[in-house]
């Protein structure tokens, strides 16, 4: 038979994986990109957006 020091040990040990599951489930939220956004790359881009990636690539200066 565990004594009731044994009880609120396993207790608490449960509360902290509790949280650890909870910190890494927001992480994982937060952090994690969503696999439907897609990328669309400055090229592909329309408006200022595009004008100045295409500027930006048409001034480019290589420093040798």
């Amino acid at each position: 038979m565990l004594k009731s020091s044994h009880y609120i040990v396993i207790v608490e040990l449960l509360y902290v994986v509790w949280m650890l599951t909870l910190v890494v489930l927001l992480f994982l939220m937060v952090c994690v990109p969503d696999r439907n956004e897609e990328i669309v790359m400055p090229a592909e881009q329309v408006g200022l957006v595009r004008d100045n990636y295409l500027w930006k690539v048409n001034n480019l200066t290589v420093f040798a």
